[in-house]
């Protein structure tokens, strides 16, 4: 036992000696102790979406910095609080890892969005001899923040914007607009960044955002009209979208809309350092602008549709609503709590209906008076009618001082609008037909629609006609639903050649137009009347319509004598009994006689119509007042005049039975038309084309959109391109309708006859044609030249009109001339004006004529001239006149030859072209119609002269021979105004003309 004993003593002297020594470590057997680490936070506490920096320190046991290159990591819990990021080398993000330099590695702590208390935890692995990882933790309380990264700073921190009522657009100086700057750095080095931020809005309808333009893109819109923002950044408003970042900075610039409230502008940036998503917001609050809650205009409005007496069938309410604007033109909103507008019944006096609404404060009103407030659409109360008829007057009232018209009224602003409240009684009917869609064309198969109306894969060769009739009470409202409307018609007796017997009646047989109904008794009269005889005469059971209405073409006053009455007798071929008595004309209170109507008797052979019907039927929420039928009726009788009327019955409040309660007046409306096609017409014509100068039997056709003939049917007729020539259809010249209306077959005989049409083989009208082809057109009435119900027929001719002449030649002295117009095939046309195309020759002119040619084609014209010549040295003159139409074409041309009347002869050496000469040119302007200059130094007697007969005209004389010696002459006028000029001068009428060879002289005139 001594030996151990003696081992541990020295071993523990050994130890105690190591120790003295100041070695490192106590013994070789004990391990080394840890390195320290110390975390330092910038900030224990922070807002969320911020961040907070770690500064990690490791020293060793000694008091030195640990080895550079160590790597710290750092841990987050629970990471729904923040996210770590570490610090490289580079100053970069590495991950949740830092390098120690100089025994010190960073760390940021990024905070997200939820509050709380979160740890981080920082690891040393094993290093400087200690084996295992040395951990520290540090606490970091995340609280409630603003939700701005300090990163991502916006500037101002708030914004106040007026809410933008006007629509204005971005402008610098906008009070409607704010500017934003954005500072955006790096997370880790702070450093200003350059990249793209998104920017985003909420609510749209309260903000939107730009930003500078952008100079590289152009500005599109600039140039448009009217011009817009496109292409141009900063007028481009946007709910979200990126943004560039420069140097760190980015301006921004929130505009207000029309929504008022709180808003939010919110801005997102991934930072480059760390790779994580940061985010900053701008609270932006859009009010109302001073003013918006003070009234400046107000107008009312009602509800459409009619509003009838209280316990009646109808509608007894009706919807009043008033329109508040401000000085922006858009809807007052009242403060909170206000009643901003009152409305009132201020008449009539006595009247019982009563107004409806609710306050502001939600609770209902009744009475003569009501407070109640606008919103985004107005303001709204309901009318309640009372027993009591007619117009009911409401006022609605604003204050334009506080917007309050419930503590008094200081600045009035009122409309005024007027109800009418009726019995719905019938008063009045008028008959409509639409003009889409309203015939149907009957068949024994199911139907399909088309454009024009209703067709069937298998007709029955009946048509039928949508007929209405819309009813209105005395109150101009629509009648009751429910109202009974009755429909008739007559369609026989009628001329069977269409041809009118009574005036504006079409072909009815039993008509007239001195109709004389007895007011209030069943007794008609007319002394035009033919009751027993015409059409076969007419008898009990038959219908007498008469006319009353003033659209008929009748006097004023006689509306109440619109009559559809059942015939129980015919007296004489004048007077007539009625089963129920005419209306008393005395709607108003005061009787009126009859003023002489037209009427129509007959009864339906041939057509037929429902009957009766009820106003409303279908069930349609709106009250219209309109009762509709069916009028069914043969496709072969097209165009077969009908008369149609509609009746129902309705108080007649100015006659009252001894009850006191009004009688019953029959209410009825007539019209005349005819049996529709099916549009859209179509025509067609043989032969065609047809030869010209002579008379063609045409036989123009007329079918409805199914080929269906239309029978009595007139056309008008025209035509174009006959250069001088002229056209006739049934005798009628230039344009018209055709004498005979169509048959059974839809088509009818026109007789057309031409004269003067030039044939086309000259080409462009020179031989008195026209640049166009001749034609006559055949319309269908109610359309145009060129549609389906149009034909346009070609007017051929062999050859180009001539004009002949006779005598062609006369002598120097002029004389008549007979003119001649002759087709290419020798016919003769009559009826052309023909004119001078122009004269050539000293003193050559026509005095006369020519006029129109006549039966026979011809027409005289009177030419006067002195071309001949008694002088030795002035030979005899010439000349010519050429004769035209007024196209230009064809032309007949006369000559004229004068003779020498000197025995020893005309042909001196002081003719022309052997010495001096004078040539005289004479002009006329559009003030001048006749002018003659005269040569007064001419040896010829009487004086050699140059006319012009016309405005606008020129001629030319001469040469005129002048002997050698001759050094000038005078030339003369009596016309004033002239002007002198081309070789000779002179003031006044007369003129000098030095000779010197071939001379001239040019009179102009005015």
């Amino acid at each position: 036992m001594k030996t151990p004993i003696r081992f541990l003593a020295m071993l523990f002297g050994l130890l105690f000696l190591v120790a003295g020594q100041g070695q490192a470590f106590a013994c070789s057997f004990c391990a080394p102790s840890a390195d320290t680490v110390n975390v330092a936070v910038s900030a224990s506490s922070i807002g969320t979406n911020s961040t907070a920096t770690l500064t990690v320190t490791v020293t060793r046991r000694n008091g030195t910095p640990e080895t550079d290159g160590t790597v710290i990591s750092a841990t987050v819990s629970p990471p729904t609080i923040g996210a770590i990021a570490g610090v490289g080398a580079s100053g970069t993000a590495s991950g949740s890892t830092s390098p120690l330099v100089g025994g010190v590695a960073s760390f940021v702590f990024i905070a997200g969005n939820t509050p709380g208390t979160a740890t981080v935890t920082v690891s040393l692995p094993p290093a400087n001899g200690y084996p295992n990882t040395v951990i520290s933790k540090v606490p970091i309380t995340v609280v409630q923040g603003d939700g701005n990264n300090p990163s991502l700073k916006i500037s101002p921190s708030s914004v106040t914007l007026p809410q933008n009522l006007v629509g204005a657009g971005p402008y610098f100086g906008s009070p409607y607009m704010a500017e934003l700057k954005v500072e955006w750095r790096g997370l880790i080095t702070g450093q200003l960044l350059n990249g793209t931020i998104s920017v985003a809005t909420s609510p749209v309808g309260s903000i939107a955002f730009s930003m500078l333009d952008d100079p590289s893109t152009p500005w599109t819109g600039e140039t448009k009209t009217p011009q817009t923002a496109e292409g141009n950044e900063f007028l481009t408003e946007l709910g979200s979208g990126p943004v560039k970042v420069t140097a760190g900075i980015a301006t921004i610039f929130v505009h207000s809309q029309a929504t008022t409230g709180p808003a939010t502008l919110t801005i997102t940036a991934v930072d480059p350092e760390t790779n994580r998503t940061i985010s900053s917001q701008l609270n932006v609050t859009v009010v109302t602008p001073p003013g918006a809650n003070l009234p400046t205009a107000l107008t009312l409005s009602q509800a459409a549709g009619g509003v009838y007496v209280k316990d009646s069938n109808g509608p007894q309410s009706k919807l009043i609503t008033a329109t508040v604007t401000n000085i922006y033109g858009t809807p007052a909103i009242p403060n909170p709590g206000v009643d901003n507008i009152r409305f009132d019944i201020v008449g009539p006096s006595g009247t019982d209906a009563q107004l409806f609404g609710l306050s502001n404060s939600g609770w209902p009103q009744i009475g003569s008076s009501v407070l109640t407030t606008t919103g985004a659409g107005g303001a709204s109360v309901y009318l309640f009618a009372g027993h009591t008829q007619g117009p009911v007057q409401i006022r609605a009232t604003v204050d334009a001082y506080d917007g309050d018209a419930g503590n008094g009224v200081t600045n009035p602003i009122t409309a005024t609008m007027t109800v009418v409240v009726s019995d719905g009684q019938l008063y009045s009917l008028t008959i409509t037909s639409p003009m889409v869609n309203a015939i149907a064309v009957n068949g024994v198969t199911s139907s399909t629609s088309t454009s024009g109306g209703t067709t069937t894969t298998n007709p029955d060769a009946t048509y039928s006609l949508t007929v209405s009739a819309i009813g209105t009470d005395r109150q101009g409202n629509p009648v009751l639903p429910g109202t009974e409307i009755r429909f008739g018609l007559i369609d026989t007796p009628q001329a069977p050649d269409f041809t009118s017997t009574c005036n504006g009646l079409g072909a009815f047989q039993i008509c007239g137009s001195q109709g004389s109904p007895s007011p209030g008794a069943v007794f008609f009269s007319s002394p035009d009347g033919q009751f027993k005889t015409a059409g076969g005469g007419a008898g009990p059971g038959d219908t007498l319509v008469v006319f009353g209405k003033q659209w008929h073409g009748v006097p004023d006053g006689n509306d109440d004598l619109e009559s559809a009455l059942p015939i129980t007798s015919i007296a004489s071929d004048t007077q007539l009994f009625t089963l129920f008595p005419f209306n008393r004309n005395d709607t108003t209170g005061s009787k009126t006689l009859a003023d002489p109507l037209p009427y129509v008797i007959g009864r339906a052979t041939i057509g037929n119509i429902n009957s009766p019907v009820t106003t409303d039927s279908s069930g349609a929420a709106t009250v219209t007042g309109t009762a509709t039928t069916k009028l069914n009726y043969p496709s072969s009788k097209l165009n077969r005049g009908v008369v149609i009327w509609a009746q129902g019955t309705g108080p007649d409040t100015a006659f009252k039975d001894g009850n006191g309660n009004p009688t019953t007046r029959l209410v009825t409306d007539a019209i005349l038309t005819t049996y529709p096609a099916v549009a859209d017409l179509i025509v067609s014509a043989s032969p065609s084309p047809i030869p010209g100068n002579t008379t063609v039997d045409v036989n123009v056709c007329v079918t409805d959109a199914l080929h269906v003939p239309v029978p009595g049917l007139r056309f008008n007729f025209s035509f174009s391109n006959l250069g001088v020539g002229s056209g006739t259809v049934d005798g009628t010249t230039g344009s018209g309708w055709t004498h005979n209306a169509t048959g059974a077959d839809g088509c009818v005989i026109a007789s057309v006859f031409t004269q003067g049409i030039a044939g086309t083989s000259s080409g462009g009208g020179s031989g008195g044609g026209s640049s166009g082809t001749p034609t006559v057109t055949f319309v269908a009435a109610g359309y145009s030249a060129g549609s389906k119900a149009s034909v346009a027929i070609p007017i051929t001719a062999s050859g180009d009109l001539i004009l002949k002449a006779k005598p062609s030649a006369l002598p120097g002295t002029g004389g008549p001339v007979t003119l001649t117009l002759l087709s290419g095939n020798g016919a003769v046309v009559p009826g052309v004006q023909l004119t001078v195309q122009g004269c050539t020759g000293n003193t050559v002119g026509v005095t006369s004529g020519p006029g129109v040619t006549g039966a026979d084609g011809s027409t005289q014209a009177i030419i006067t001239a002195n071309l001949d010549s008694d002088s030795a040295s002035t030979p005899p003159g010439s000349g010519s006149c050429t004769f035209t139409t007024a196209t230009g074409s064809p032309t007949a041309t006369v000559n004229l030859q004068g003779a020498c009347l000197n025995s020893a002869g005309c042909s001196s050496s002081g003719s022309p072209g052997s010495g001096n000469s004078l040539t005289v040119t004479v002009i006329t302007g559009p003030a001048t119609s006749n002018a003659t200059v005269t040569w007064t130094g001419s040896p010829l007697s009487p004086p050699p002269a140059c006319s012009v007969n016309s405005v606008n005209g020129t001629q030319t004389c001469g040469p005129w021979a002048i002997a050698t010696t001759v050094t000038q002459t005078m030339v003369a006028t009596s016309t004033a105004g002239v002007t002198w000029s081309n070789g000779c001068s002179g003031s006044g009428t007369s003129a000098t003309v030095p000779i010197s060879g071939a001379s001239t002289c040019t009179a102009t005139f005015p």
